[in-house]
């Protein structure tokens, strides 16, 4: 169809340049050339006519496929993008990595991610103290200091030779000693109350012994 187009435009253009002048006879105007150019192109029309009428059935029902197959490539390509979005996993990856390039490349991608993943961890166990190990020595050794506790390292060594730490709880200590002083401080106490009763008692016995016998 297209081919029937392009000779009908250029039977089209011979017919307008001998109308001009420009070919042929090289007389403007209408003329037996122009006449013979004009049947020349109405034929080229005719049959450009025929050949679409002749093909417009062939050509829906070409659109007709074209349209199906572009729905069907839509449908393909939604369900390949679901499929890619369910491998986007680093497992599922490993796995495609696997049937495409063996069991060797696999293993090293695995220890290569490994080595990444790793890496920092090992690399802080390596340090021996970071700002934030200072910071938390202090802030214990703070809440130490205002408990009254007291450590002194590798002060003794045990039944098996092992050194171990001196722990001092200086304020259960001091707690503890003044609970004992208070303790003495109160029998003293009693024992000094007593020991006045008893010599008051002795007196009143001495003074009236009778009232004490008839009690008695």
């Amino acid at each position: 169809i297209q081919e029937q187009k392009d000779l009908v435009e250029l039977k089209t253009k011979r017919l307008n340049e001998e109308m001009e002048g420009g070919s042929g006879s090289g007389e403007a105007g209408w003329g037996p050339i122009a006449e013979s150019k004009k049947i020349d192109r109405d034929n080229a029309q005719r049959d450009l006519e025929e050949l679409e009428k002749k093909n417009v059935l062939l050509i829906l029902e070409k659109n007709d496929e074209l349209e199906s197959a572009r729905a069907i490539l839509k449908a393909e390509k939604a369900k390949a993008r679901d499929v890619s979005n369910s491998l986007n996993g680093l497992l599922e990856r490993l796995h495609i990595a696997h049937d495409i390039a063996g069991r060797t490349i696999t293993l090293f991608i695995t220890l290569l991610f490994m080595a990444i993943e790793l890496t920092p961890i090992f690399f802080k166990m390596m340090l021996i103290k970071s700002p934030y190990d200072f910071m938390n020595d202090n802030v214990k050794a703070l809440i130490k200091a205002e408990q009254g506790i007291e450590v002194k390292h590798d002060y003794f060594k045990d039944k098996e030779g092992v050194q171990r730490d001196l722990v001092i709880n200086h304020q259960s200590e001091k707690l503890m000693k003044e609970k004992m002083a208070l303790l003495q401080t109160q029998a003293d106490l009693n024992e000094l109350i007593l020991k006045e009763w008893k010599g008051k008692e002795e007196k009143n016995i001495k003074a009236n012994p009778s009232d004490y016998i008839d009690q008695a």
